[in-house]
């Protein structure tokens, strides 16, 4: 049997902030570094929080260049929209009968 893992833990000390924790597995041979605040495991953890980051604000560009999209197709469609009530308009004028003048009346 081998004997069981230990671990020790520097002591506590904010003017050392880049100690490093180890667990002494099985014979001793092999330490397997817990933490290490400026050591190559955080380094691997922030350029993945980086590559997130990086992909969420890409997302929310997107979403920001699809909404304007949206906002200038609605834009274009009601500027279209009073175009064709405008030109409404004077087909109405201009193919109502006179005010005052009886219905026109077809035999049938």
């Amino acid at each position: 049997m081998s004997p069981p893992s230990s671990c020790t833990f520097p002591p506590l000390d904010s003017s050392a902030p880049s100690s490093l924790g180890v667990c002494v597995v099985g014979d001793g041979v092999d330490e397997v570094p817990l933490f290490n605040s400026s050591g190559p495991l955080l380094e691997e953890e922030e350029e993945e929080e980086e590559e997130e980051e990086e992909e969420e604000e890409e997302e929310e560009e997107e979403e920001e260049e699809e909404e304007e999209e949206e906002e200038e197709e609605e834009e274009e469609e009601e500027e279209e929209e009073e175009e064709e009530e405008e030109e409404g308009d004077f087909n109405l004028h201009c193919h109502t009968t006179p005010p005052n003048s009886p219905p026109t009346r077809y035999p049938f």
